[in-house]
């Protein structure tokens, strides 16, 4: 929010009247009177009201009736106006302010020194002349484009004071507000009372304070932040600790682990620009056990189970980047690949000395360790068990090298071709602690390995456009293209496989396809898995059509579709659930992916995997029905049939999911989510939401099954302030 602000001095001022207004000059007290519709304009700044006066040589302005003034993107209104074009000296009465997404009211304010006083003034979100909601002061101290201070503050909706604040203090320079307040209740915690103040000192500093109690848990809190620094460059610490007096030892990720009542989490991150092409980056997660992220920061588990800490300096060239990493035994509750360190330098492709050969290569030299946790929260399929043995830590050097050439080239106009040829070396060191490796003496000797990868990459693309225009599907043009690809990988038999090494950056089960149910790379560097290298004779095919069409004068995809499958040369073993191994079959599982827009208001995606033998193994499909700010509806389908159990059982997962405007200021929503292979519903999600002008108030009911008989009922109230999003306040069960 910024007051007006001095104009160009070397701006002309302009005053205009409507027909019937009247405009004359003083010529003994060089002032201008303007009545009726007058319109004052001086560079950027413009200013409308009912009556003027304007002191050409003071400079002064006074301004009466319906004042409206605009300048940038900020909107004064007042029934009185004084303003000094040389001094910014400003008196408004009776003003409102607005400025994306803010609304000011004053009684008075005046400009004194370099802050603007508000008496008895209310800030808002609502553009109604009386609002229904905001925080009103008793005086707020603008500082323009730096902060506003405000003293006797209360939150009032409508004439209702919520609660009071006897000083506040925010910064205009950043979004997050000044106090976050989240009461409720769920049945991990409890009643809780979880809050926040998010402190701004300046744009170098800056975080937030965290004080949270929960009936079942006890008390926590923390501190955030935030820091900029020309030396220390820019950063983030997150801290938090919690005195849990009722921990919960089950958990899906380490079910047998005691989880301690002292508990806390530490995270700093860090980037400091070095020099223009050197970087430092830091990553570093500590916490007390496995669990504490899933206990009280579920949101961020979802997206990160095991907490990774790294140290990384990084040289960017447009030839090469080098970097040094340093992934430290942080956390030793978790099984992890420990780097300490780890050098690479990756040569991007180039250019060789003006020739039509391409060269790309890498260089790794680490120093790797194997960190075993007591449980073995890594593992999916056999976590270990109290009383079960647990494997040794063991470290190894590596060194591993690829120089690798290309020819790309054009034949016939439209036919791509790209040979590729390269060497890979490994070399280990001897093997320190840990079992002895399958094949090894006990400590393991030093060994290496080499292989001479070879490839052929071929594609072309064809199309052709066709007159069509049906306003039935909106099409107005058509273009097909269609671009087949092949891409056949060798790798002959390398003097030592990967059986006879210790497994640091694979799973072990040597599985090139199956360790996800997608295809994995076939060519280096994209395959960097370097433990688990092995024999290769691979072909990979695939054809890619696309649909394109023109919708409101942009060109839009119709429909995308894309096959593609792979054929094996050789056949790798893989571990089943049941312990026994299997080879791979001679053809991969044929993927298909499709994409299609047929109308504005539906939107359909199916992916699909089918076996050799033409029976289905992952199918997910979804549809989407929209009509903009009336109503969406989404449906959606994601099968497994997990033959060989190594993706954690079979799964038939159904979701139903809309959002329907009853009237303009009614609403429902809904999601119910079901798992048909365990035959119980997974989620289920019931809203009514109202439209409050500023505000949406919305009361939500949820259920969710976490497996084992653990499930989980919330109902709550959330309001979000439309302006702000990010704001908002739950209360609920």
């Amino acid at each position: 929010m910024l007051p007006p602000a001095k104009p160009d001095p070397k701006a002309e001022v302009k005053i205009e009247v409507a027909e019937d207004g009247t405009l004359r000059l003083d010529q003994t007290t060089n002032i201008a009177y303007a009545d009726k519709d007058v319109v004052l304009t001086r560079g950027a700044m413009r200013l409308t009201a009912d009556h003027l006066r304007y002191n050409s040589v003071t400079h002064d302005l006074w301004a009466e009736g319906n004042v409206h003034l605009y300048q940038g993107m900020t909107e004064w209104i007042c029934e009185h106006l004084y303003y000094n074009f040389e001094t910014g000296q400003t008196i408004l009465d009776k003003s409102r302010a607005f400025n994306y997404p803010w609304f000011v009211h004053g009684e008075k304010i005046e400009k004194v020194g370099p802050k603007y006083v508000v008496k008895n003034g209310l800030v808002t979100t609502c553009d109604e002349p009386q609002p229904h909601w905001g925080l009103r002061a008793r005086s707020m101290d603008f500082y323009p484009g730096d902060k506003v201070v405000a003293h006797g503050v209360t939150l009032r909706v409508n004439d209702t004071p919520l609660f009071y604040l006897p000083y506040m203090s925010r910064s205009l320079k950043n979004d997050r507000q000044s106090f976050e307040i989240e009461p409720g209740s769920n049945s991990r915690f409890g009643p809780y009372l979880l809050t926040a103040y998010n402190w701004y000192l300046n744009e170098q500093l800056s975080g937030a304070y965290h004080a949270d109690y929960r009936v079942k848990r006890g008390f926590a809190g923390g501190l955030d932040v935030n820091y900029r620094d020309k030396v220390l460059g820019t950063g983030k610490l997150v801290t938090y600790f919690a005195h849990d007096i009722r921990p919960i030892n089950q958990s899906w990720v380490n079910p047998y682990e005691t989880v301690p009542k002292s508990r806390y989490r530490v995270a700093w991150q860090n980037q400091t620009q070095l020099r223009e092409d050197i970087a430092f980056k830091a990553n570093v997660k500590r916490q007390s056990d496995s669990r504490v992220i899933e206990d009280f920061f579920r949101d961020e588990f979802r997206h990160e189970v095991q907490p990774q800490s790294t140290l990384e300096i990084e040289k960017y060239d447009p030839g090469y980047m080098m970097s040094v990493w340093v992934r430290p035994p942080v956390n030793t509750v978790f099984t992890t690949t420990e780097q300490l360190p780890e050098l690479a330098i990756d040569v991007k492709r180039q250019q060789l000395f003006g020739s039509p050969i391409y060269y790309d290569g890498s260089l790794t030299i680490a120093h790797l360790q194997k960190h075993f946790s007591s449980i073995d929260s890594n593992s999916f399929i056999t976590p270990l068990i109290p009383g079960s043995p647990t494997l040794d830590d063991y470290n190894v050097t590596r060194f591993d090298w690829l120089h690798q050439i290309s020819y790309p080239q054009m034949y016939f106009g439209w036919l791509s071709v790209t040979p590729r040829a390269g060497v890979r070396q490994t070399w280990y060191s001897r093997t320190r602690g840990g079992s002895p490796a399958p094949g090894f003496t006990d400590g393991g000797p030093q060994d290496g390995r080499v292989v001479f990868p070879l490839g052929l990459e071929s594609s072309f693309k064809v199309s052709r456009v066709y007159d069509v225009n049906d306003t039935f599907w909106d099409v107005h043009g058509l273009r097909h293209i269609m671009q087949p690809v092949v891409d056949g990988a060798y790798i002959p038999t390398p003097d030592t496989r990967p059986t006879n090494f210790y497994q640091f950056d694979s799973s072990g089960r040597f599985d090139r396809n199956l360790a996800t149910t997608r295809l994995l790379p076939n060519d280096f560097p994209a395959f960097d898995q370097i433990d688990a290298i092995d024999r290769m004779q691979t072909v990979r095919a695939g054809i890619r059509n696309k649909l394109q069409t023109k919708r409101d004068g942009q060109s839009e995809d119709f429909v995308n579709v894309n096959v593609y499958g792979e054929w094996r040369g050789t056949s790798h073993p893989y571990l089943t659930s049941s312990g026994l191994y299997k080879n791979q079959s001679s053809v991969s599982d044929i993927y298909s992916e499709m994409e299609a827009r047929p109308f504005k208001w539906l939107i359909l995606d199916f992916d699909s995997r089918v076996s050799d033998k033409g029976d289905l193994l992952e199918a997910n499909a979804a549809i989407r029905f929209i009509k903009e700010r009336k109503w969406e509806i989404a449906l959606s389908r994601r099968y497994v049939d997990d033959v060989d159990g190594i993706f954690g059982g079979n799964s038939d997962f159904y979701s139903l999911a809309g959002h329907v405007a009853i009237t303009e200021n009614w609403a429902i929503r809904a999601l119910y989510a079901i798992d048909t292979s365990v035959n119980r519903a997974y989620m289920q999600e019931y809203s009514i939401v109202r439209d409050l002008h500023d505000w949406e108030v919305s009361l939500n009911l949820s259920n969710q099954e976490f497996g084992n008989g653990v499930s989980e009922y919330n109902i709550y109230l959330a309001c979000a302030l439309k302006a702000l999003p990010a704001m908002r306040i739950h209360a609920g069960q």
